[in-house]
């Protein structure tokens, strides 16, 4: 969509905001989109594939993850889940194009009861954590933006990562348990506070976060 005269192909604008933090002129950058979904419907990260960013795209839908190949060829594209620790997942699919699929149970038995739908199949995959996945796939370069969104596993992501190696300058994660009045309340918010994070953004479902090392080199 455009919002005014601005191509966003974020569900709720988050790459507008992303952009505005990095400033528009930033042609190049490097990002980690982990559960990216598609290449580029709802993608916070497609707007800066087009601009020239680069990056890996992880998801545990092996369907998502070969559209991600034909049309992002100079991302890495990666099928995999991400979690708190380096093993095996299963990931419960409603369907190819499913924005719910999810490796976590208790979520899956709420997307059945509250949406109706029936689980059409499962996938076993590789789950790694985002310290493996940045040990492997950074190449000591700075993360410039880590995008999360894998369907209320967020917060398990986060925990399996070394925060004092790896610091991305902005993070944009789903918080479907955040409140604007009770931030304390939310686990995924006072865990990236507690590791030097402040919030700058909240996007319906989605809080943008900038490290404090990086917010001289911002538009904070």
């Amino acid at each position: 969509m455009v919002l005014g005269h601005k191509t966003c192909y974020s569900h709720f604008g988050e790459d507008q905001i992303v952009s505005f933090l990095f400033g528009e002129q930033k042609t190049a950058g490097l990002y980690f989109d982990v559960g990216c979904y598609h290449p580029s419907l709802f993608s916070n990260t497609y707007l800066f594939y087009e601009r020239g960013w680069r990056g890996i795209l992880v998801d545990a839908n092996p369907f998502m993850i070969n559209l991600c190949h034909e049309e992002r060829p100079e991302d890495v594209a990666l099928n995999r889940a991400i979690g708190g620790e380096n093993g095996m997942a299963t990931l419960y699919k409603f369907n190819d194009w499913g924005s719910s699929n999810t490796i976590d149970a208790n979520f899956r038995d709420n997307i059945v009861q509250s949406q109706k739908v029936e689980v059409t199949e499962t996938v076993d995959v590789e789950m790694i954590t985002l310290k493996s996945l940045f040990e492997t796939h950074s190449e000591g370069r700075e993360i410039d933006f880590l995008n999360i969104d894998i369907e209320n596993v967020d917060y398990d992501a986060l925990s399996g990562n070394d925060w004092q190696i790896f610091r991305p300058k902005v993070i944009a994660i789903e918080d479907l348990g955040f409140r604007l009045n009770q931030p304390e309340n939310s686990s995924i918010h006072m865990f990236l506070s507690a590791r030097g994070y402040r919030m700058e953004a909240r996007a319906v479902y989605t809080s943008i976060y900038v490290a404090d090392e990086a917010r001289a080199s911002l538009n904070v």
